[in-house]
């Protein structure tokens, strides 16, 4: 059913302790064959979808259990070619964190809110969801190693994800690189060196951009298990 899902559990953080399981998942759009890997607190209470609203048409998708599903586009991921010819994947996720900032803490409320697991996926769980994902872990404090480690992970199912879109996407006349497909260390590096480095640190970057201090005093506690 599903390419590229996991459970972002057991996490470092800064200064002792992990992240708990069965709080936040991870994920791309799962297609109908198959099964779901077994995860603590499977099915999520809400699920959080990155796609655009075409894609979401193109491919709706129900989801047993969950109480509440969030349609927030973060970007549209056939419009790559907006970047200009010899863009990479560091650009993309620049351009989306100095163009649309606010679209990544926008949905936090309902995040640090839901009563059960939440799922973020986009549709291959490495681009719009790795951004949204790292951001969330460094707002928890989770150690900027162990971010990159997570997004790192998707690499394991690149060939799944590629043999599933690829056919997809060349319909639209888009011929991607090979190195679009990678989870690339360089574009994970854009968000944690933005996110760490701003004055006040990660969660002041979240406060900034909309984030509210109680949504994300929730969040952490959540996560943290505090």
């Amino acid at each position: 059913m599903f390419a590229n899902l996991r459970d972002v559990g057991g996490l470092s953080l800064i200064g002792g302790g992990v992240t708990r399981p069965g709080v936040l998942y991870r994920g791309d759009v799962p297609a109908p064959e198959g099964s779901t890997p077994e995860l603590n607190g499977w099915p999520p209470s809400l699920v959080v979808d990155l796609r655009s609203d075409e894609e979401a048409e193109k491919r709706d998708v129900t989801w047993p259990g969950a109480t509440q599903r969030v349609g927030h586009p973060l970007h549209d991921a056939l419009a790559l070619a907006a970047l200009g010819p010899g863009s990479d994947l560091a650009e993309l996720y620049t351009a989306i964190l100095d163009g649309y900032s606010e679209r990544v803490t926008a949905p936090l409320s309902a995040i640090a809110a839901a009563e059960g697991p939440v799922l973020i996926h986009c549709t291959a769980g490495k681009d719009r969801t790795g951004i949204m994902v790292a951001a969330l872990l460094l707002a928890a404090g989770v150690e900027p190693d162990d971010v990159r480690r997570d997004y790192a992970q998707t690499n394991h199912a690149v060939p799944a994800i590629q043999a599933r879109l690829a056919p997809e996407i060349a319909k639209h006349g888009v011929t991607l690189d090979n190195s679009w497909w990678q989870a690339q260390p360089a574009a994970i590096e854009v968000v944690v060196d933005r996110l760490t480095a701003w004055p006040g640190g990660p969660r002041q970057w979240w406060l900034d951009h909309g984030a509210s201090e109680s949504d994300l005093t929730l969040w952490a506690e959540k996560l943290r298990g505090e």
